[in-house]
C-alpha cells in the first residue's frame, strides 16, 4: 500500500470518528426530557422497555415522568423520539407527513436495493419488504400515498358501519 493511500485511509477514519463523536456529544434532542441511558451500547433498552410486549409499565412511567414526547437512547448512542401525543401523531403521520423526514437509517434501509429470495414472488428488491412484504407498510413517499388513496374508501365511516353486523358475528364466535 502506498503512503498516499495510507494517509487517505487514516484521514478518512479520523474524520468519521470525529463526526461520530460530535454527533454523540451534542444533539437538538438533548433538550427534550427523557430517561437516562443505561449504557452506550444498549441505551434505554432494558428487559421491560418499549420493545417488550409486556412493557406497558415502562411506557406509563415515560408518560407520567417525561410527558408525551420523550427522548430515548438507542443502540450505540443513537437518539430518538418516542411520541404518543395523539395530535402530534396525527400531524406526523397524516396531516403534515411530507414535511417530516424519515430517519437517515430508515431511508438507507428502505432505498438500498437487495436481491433476496422470497418464498412467493421470486426476488425482493427492497429490504424492508423482508419484514412487511410489498405493500403499504414497506412503501414511502409517493408509493405510500398511492396505497393510502386506494385503501381509504374501504375504511370510510359508511363502509365500516355497514360491516358492524359482521363484526358482531365474529365477536360472538370468539
Amino acid at each position: 500500500m502506498s503512503s498516499f493511500t495510507f494517509i487517505c485511509a487514516v484521514l478518512l477514519v479520523l474524520v468519521y470518528g470525529i463526526r461520530t463523536l460530535l454527533r454523540c456529544v451534542s444533539s437538538v434532542l438533548d433538550k427534550i426530557p427523557g430517561p437516562p441511558s443505561k449504557s452506550w451500547l444498549t441505551g434505554t433498552a432494558t428487559p421491560h422497555s418499549i420493545y417488550d410486549p409486556d412493557g406497558w409499565a415502562f411506557q406509563k412511567d415515560l408518560e407520567e415522568n417525561y410527558g408525551q414526547v420523550v427522548r430515548l437512547h438507542g443502540l450505540f448512542g443513537d437518539r430518538g423520539l418516542y411520541v404518543f401525543d395523539p395530535a402530534a401523531l396525527h400531524s406526523i403521520l397524516i396531516k403534515d407527513q411530507n414535511i417530516y423526514e424519515e430517519m437517515p437509517k430508515f431511508q438507507r434501509y428502505a432505498s438500498t436495493p437487495a436481491i433476496c429470495l422470497s418464498n412467493t414472488s421470486g426476488f425482493i428488491h427492497q429490504p424492508e419488504q423482508l419484514l412487511f412484504g410489498p405493500g403499504i407498510f414497506s412503501s414511502i413517499g409517493d408509493d405510500h400515498r398511492k396505497y393510502r388513496k386506494i385503501m381509504i374508501p374501504a375504511f370510510s365511516t359508511a363502509n365500516l358501519r355497514g360491516m358492524v353486523p359482521q363484526f358482531y358475528d365474529v365477536a360472538e364466535r370468539v
